[in-house]
């Protein structure tokens, strides 16, 4: 599968609520989104923007002790894991294989990297590295049939 780059800077945390704004107003439903980067990043500050994007009003935090949240938008049900307590494969697998195949889900894993071998191959991978206090570099990795939801980011 062709894989393709991109790659943006984000200077105050409007840009980063924007960029997840511009996400969420894309999804369709059926995509798998893969955050990564170190504690502090953006990672659950890019899901709460993609999440009201999406047309949901539910609260949204770090599933990290929970490991898991749903949140219902009009169009779908968004599935929003946190692995960075897990270190079990199969559960894991187990666990999102369900998503994947549901174009009525989006699934957003946050420290999913640990766990490429079994994740999708079709999946939008977002690393968000900080560059100062505000300002992070994101670099965005995609498959030619996502490209949609990369298009209004190049705008």
């Amino acid at each position: 599968m062709n894989q393709n780059k991109f790659e943006l800077i984000l200077n105050s945390l409007s840009e980063t609520n924007n960029l997840g704004a511009k996400l969420g107003k894309s999804l369709i439903g059926g995509e798998v989104v893969e955050l990564s980067g170190d504690l502090g990043s953006g990672k659950t500050t890019l899901v709460k923007s993609i999440v009201s994007a999406s047309g949901s009003k539910e609260h949204v935090s770090s599933p990290t002790f929970v490991v898991s949240k749903e949140y219902k938008t009009p169009k779908f049900t968004i599935h929003h894991y946190d692995l960075y307590r897990l270190d079990d494969e199969g559960l894991i697998a187990n666990e999102l294989s369900d998503h994947y195949i549901d174009d009525n889900s989006v699934t957003i894993i946050e420290w999913g990297s640990n766990f490429s071998d079994v994740l999708p191959e079709r999946r939008v991978i977002i690393k968000l590295s900080p560059i100062s206090e505000n300002a992070r570099r994101v670099e965005i990795t995609y498959p030619d049939n996502l490209e949609y939801l990369i298009k209004e980011l190049r705008a």
